[in-house]
Parts: structure tokens; C-alpha cells; sequence
């Protein structure tokens, strides 16, 4: 009897272990990758985790501070306790860690995402409120810089926070502005003149060239350089300036012509103010047309030209004039050896409106004209009249006009007495007129379309004309003859800078030329007296109507600093022209 009680005891026993331990294997299989089924419609952090503690063998432990940000809202099915964790703390600044027996929740700080913000302006003359190009803008904290274009705007874009900036530029004092940057700011800086410099020692006084720097060929002239450089009659000039350089020539000495690696004077792009110029020498090619008060900037490229050029294959000689003084008036006036020159600026509305006109005459007909006789006149003389108009709307909005009028005027006059053989003295006079010159205006404004993009646009007229006038007059014929060739052009150019970060620059934009051509004519009108015997005769030599054509390009540039090595400079040019 106790036998059997004890052996029935024992399989009782045995298969309440058995259970025990399928029991204790079932649960202790419950891990973070078991699938479960979920649903919550807006609960709270307590509802949350009391749902996760039915459904499975674990507890939460955590702090007063863990909260949540918004509801938890959850449908999901046979999904792993990890990735319902994952997905219910998302964006809710709560971490978990799953222990054995636990889930651990704590609160996490997140780091907000540091903004970028863009610093933009101008950068003047203190005094004058002249721009000032080329102007160097450093970031100290950051270690990033950028210079401003031609017409003396720049852009940086830096992280928010502390900022300290170093505005510098040749000739002029630093001056360092610190700020704390957290949001886009239009600035302008002003920059006080002064020439005096403890001893220093100079290792190079130009822009990066060669290997350094994506502006292969490019060169910036000093002005120092230009009126300093000796020239013949002590004029300056600077065009003799650009001869000095590496790869040019100046052809015939003592002229201003320019043969660059080669290529002759014609392939050559000259620019004012961004307009282009036919014809730049005077006294066949002993002066240039460009007086050297009224010029601020001169950039030559010889070679790898920027996209936005085009046209030409030797070289881009790029001339920027001055935009007056907003603050004085002050001006002056030199006397040569071959020409005399004035040269006067100020404000017509401080701070507002300001003016420049520069004029320059020789006066070699003056001087010899006593020294000729009765019956002989004649001389020759150029000049040059720069005048420019700068009006600042406000801080982003700029309207400039400028005017170029030059010319070279030739003239010679003889009256002679003849006798024939019936003793009839007979006067003759003849008379012969050279000139050619060039005018050109152009309006121009400026745009700060938003902080890191600036546009400017420009409305252009420029003229070139050649004439020869030969005149003689006699008892029994008189005889006019004209000689003439010109080219007249209308132009429309939009030019955008985008600054994306301070080692991205982008320029991009278009042109559009209406050219008017009148090739070589020449027309001769013979009068006589008699008129039975021979009658008036007009003779036409070459094409008697003008040539139209339309030419347009488009370019964009991108120059790009990759790191301290690498920097590439890659632009498109597309040009059309249609006659």
C-alpha cells in the first residue's frame, strides 16, 4: 500500500517538474526579437509601458525627467519589441537599453543643428565712398575668406555664432569686426586710407598665379605701377604699363600697341566699364585712349580667360573706372610735355549722388600754328572726356551712367597761285580732314537680389567712326571727295554672382550686341563750271548701305576651392551671331 502511494506521489512529482521546467523554457524565450502585436491610439508614457509589461516579461525603470514629446500612437503586428521601442521613442528625445529582465529608458539631449547664416555688402573708401575691388574679407574663426567683384560687393556665407572678420585691402588699414552671426546681415564696410607701413619685407604684391590659383594668365596692374612707369613725354599710359609684362610685346617702339603671345593688336578685347571698345590708340598707337586719373582697376588675362569673355583670341585687357567722390570735392590738373589733363569728383548729394568727369587735350596745332605760313594751315590734335554718374538708392540698389568721347582730329590746308601761259593767274585750294575717335555710354545697375546673389545689368551704346575729307577748288573744277567706315553697336548684358559657400563662386549670364556696320564707302562729287562741255559726275567706290547683325552669348563659370590643393575654374561659352 505505501509502496504503491509512494510511487504514485512520485509520478505526480516527476510531472510537475516536467512542467516546470517547459514552463521556465517558454518564458525564458522571450526575447527582443519575439514578435508581438500592438495597438495605441494616443497614450501616455505610463499607458505605453504598462501595455509592454503584459504583453511581455519585462519592467521599465526610469527617471521623473523621461517625457514624452507627444503621444504614442502604434498599430503594429508580429513586430520585434525592438523595433516597437524604435518606433514609439521616435523624435522623442528618449534612448532604451534592454537588460535581461528590464528596460531601461533614459533621456537623451539632442544637439540642434548648427544654421548657416550669409554676411553681404560693400566695401568703400572711408572718405570717398569709393568701391573698392578685389577687397580681401577673412574669417578668422572659421578660416574661410572671400574679395569683392568689380563693383565692390561681396558674400560669405559662415556658421551661426561667434564671427570674427578682417576687411584689408592694398593701401588701406585693416579693420577687424567681430559679431555674433544668427541671421543674415547686409553689412558695409569702410576702409581708411593710409600709406604709411612700419618696415615689413615684401615677398609679392599680386594675386595668387600659377599652380596656387585657377586664374592662370591673369594680372592685376597697380596703379602705382601705371603712373610711375616711364613713358615717352613723360605720359603715362596703361597700355605701355601692360607691355613690360611676361608674353607681350609692344611692337613698334613708343606705341601702345599690344601683341600677345603672338597674336596681333585686333585680337585683342579691351573693356570700359564692361563695354567693348573697337579702338583704343591715339597718334597711331603713341598714347592709349585710357587717362589714368579716371581709371581704378586693370585686369589682364592672357591666357585661360574666364567664361564670361568672348570674342577675341589673345587677350582681355578689363579697364573699371572710378566712381566718384560721395563726401569731397577735390581734383586736378597736369601739364605735359604732349597733353595737358583735368580731372575733378564729389558729391552732387552727399553720401547720395556723386559725379567725375576727366578731360585731357594735346595742343601741338597750337604750338606750330605761329610758325606756319599764309598760305599753309593745318595741325593735328586728341582729346578725351570721361564723365561718370553714381547714385546709391540704398544699401542694395546702385544706378551708374558713364560717358567716353574721344578723337583724333588731322587737318591740312593749301592755297597756291598758278600762272598759265596766257598769264591768267589761277588760285587752288586744297583742303584734307582726318579724324576717327570713338564714343560710347553706358547705364548701369546694381542689384542685391538676396544675400548671396547680386546681379548687374547694363544698357550700352558704342560708336567707332573713320573719315577722310578731301577738297580742292580751282577756276575751272571743283572736286569733294569722302572716305568713311564705322561701327555702331546697341548692347543689353546681365551678369549674376551666386555665392553657395565661401569656397563656391558661380557667375552666370548673357549678352546681346545689335551691330550696325558701314564698311569702307567712298563717294566723289566732281563739279564744272561748264556744265555743257562736262557735266557734274558722282562717283561711288564700295557698298553704299549698312550691314546689320545680331550676336548673342550666354555663359556660366563655376570656381571651385576643393581644399588647400585643389581649385578648378570650369565654365561654358556659347555665342550666335546672325547677319
Amino acid at each position: 500500500m505505501i509502496s504503491s502511494l509512494y510511487k504514485k506521489h512520485s509520478i505526480t512529482f516527476f510531472y510537475l517538474m516536467l512542467l516546470l521546467v517547459f514552463s521556465h523554457s517558454f518564458i525564458s524565450a522571450q526575447t527582443p526579437d519575439m514578435p508581438f502585436n500592438i495597438y495605441l491610439k494616443q497614450a501616455s508614457l505610463k499607458e505605453f509601458t504598462a501595455k509592454i509589461e503584459q504583453l511581455s516579461e519585462y519592467s521599465f525603470i526610469y527617471g521623473e525627467e523621461v517625457v514624452l514629446k507627444h503621444p504614442i500612437t502604434l498599430d503594429l503586428k508580429e513586430t520585434p519589441l525592438t523595433t516597437i521601442l524604435q518606433t514609439a521613442f521616435i523624435k522623442q528625445d528618449i534612448s532604451f537599453e534592454i537588460t535581461k529582465h528590464h528596460i531601461i529608458l533614459k533621456k537623451t539631449t539632442s544637439l540642434p543643428i548648427k544654421q548657416h547664416f550669409t554676411l553681404n555688402g560693400y566695401v568703400l573708401d572711408e572718405i570717398s565712398k569709393e568701391t573698392l575691388i578685389g577687397a580681401n574679407i577673412y574669417d578668422q574663426q572659421n578660416k574661410q575668406g572671400t574679395i569683392t567683384n568689380p563693383f565692390g560687393f561681396f558674400s560669405i556665407t559662415l556658421p551661426e555664432g561667434n564671427t570674427e572678420l578682417n576687411f584689408s585691402y592694398i593701401g588701406y588699414g585693416s579693420k577687424q569686426i567681430a559679431l555674433y552671426l544668427c541671421k543674415d546681415t547686409l553689412l558695409t564696410v569702410q576702409l581708411k586710407n593710409d600709406n604709411t607701413l612700419e618696415e615689413i619685407v615684401v615677398l609679392s604684391d599680386k594675386m595668387e598665379t600659377g599652380f596656387q590659383s585657377s586664374r592662370m594668365g591673369a594680372n592685376n596692374i597697380p596703379l602705382t605701377h601705371i603712373k610711375n612707369t616711364p613713358a615717352l613725354l613723360s605720359e603715362a599710359d596703361v597700355l605701355k604699363s601692360i607691355q613690360l609684362l611676361p608674353g607681350i610685346q609692344g611692337g613698334i617702339t613708343g606705341t601702345s600697341g599690344l601683341y600677345v603671345r603672338g597674336g596681333s593688336p585686333d585680337q585683342n578685347l579691351y573693356l570700359l566699364d564692361g563695354v567693348p571698345l573697337y579702338n583704343v590708340d591715339h597718334t597711331l598707337g603713341i598714347l592709349s585712349i585710357f587717362t589714368p586719373e579716371s581709371v581704378k582697376k586693370v585686369d589682364l588675362y592672357k591666357s585661360s580667360f574666364p567664361a564670361r569673355y568672348g570674342g577675341r583670341l589673345s587677350s582681355v585687357i578689363d579697364v573699371r573706372t572710378n566712381d566718384g567722390d560721395m563726401r569731397n570735392y577735390h581734383g586736378s590738373l597736369t601739364i605735359g610735355l604732349l597733353t595737358s589733363r583735368m580731372h575733378f569728383e564729389g558729391p552732387l548729394w552727399k553720401d547720395r549722388t556723386s559725379f567725375i568727369i576727366s578731360a585731357r587735350r594735346s595742343y601741338a596745332d597750337l604750338i606750330i600754328k605761329p610758325f606756319m605760313d599764309k598760305d599753309t594751315k593745318g595741325g593735328y590734335y586728341l582729346y578725351d572726356i570721361n564723365t561718370k554718374l553714381n547714385h546709391r538708392f540704398s544699401d542694395r540698389d546702385r544706378l551708374f551712367f558713364s560717358f567716353y568721347h574721344g578723337k583724333d582730329h588731322a587737318s591740312f590746308t593749301n592755297t597756291s597761285s598758278y600762272y598759265f601761259e596766257e598769264e591768267k593767274e589761277t588760285d587752288t585750294r586744297e583742303r584734307q580732314v582726318m579724324a576717327w575717335g570713338s564714343t560710347l555710354g553706358a547705364l548701369r545697375w546694381n542689384h542685391i537680389v538676396s544675400n548671396r546673389l547680386f546681379h548687374n545689368i547694363t544698357l550700352s551704346y558704342n560708336r567707332f567712326r573713320f573719315n577722310i575729307k578731301n577738297n580742292f577748288t580751282s577756276a575751272n573744277k571743283h572736286l569733294d571727295s569722302q572716305y568713311y567706315s564705322g561701327i555702331e553697336d546697341w548692347g543689353l548684358t546681365s551678369d549674376f554672382d551666386f555665392h553657395p559657400s565661401p569656397s563656391h563662386f558661380i557667375k552666370f549670364g548673357g549678352n546681346y550686341l545689335y551691330h550696325t556696320f558701314r564698311p569702307e564707302t567712298q563717294h566723289t562729287f566732281v563739279h564744272s563750271p561748264n556744265e555743257q562741255e562736262q557735266p557734274d559726275k558722282t562717283y561711288t567706290i564700295g557698298g553704299n548701305e549698312a550691314t546689320h547683325s545680331h550676336e548673342i552669348s550666354l555663359y556660366v563659370e563655376d570656381d571651385f576651392k576643393w581644399n588647400e590643393q585643389w581649385k578648378t575654374n570650369i565654365g561654358a561659352h556659347f555665342s550666335l551671331s546672325q547677319v
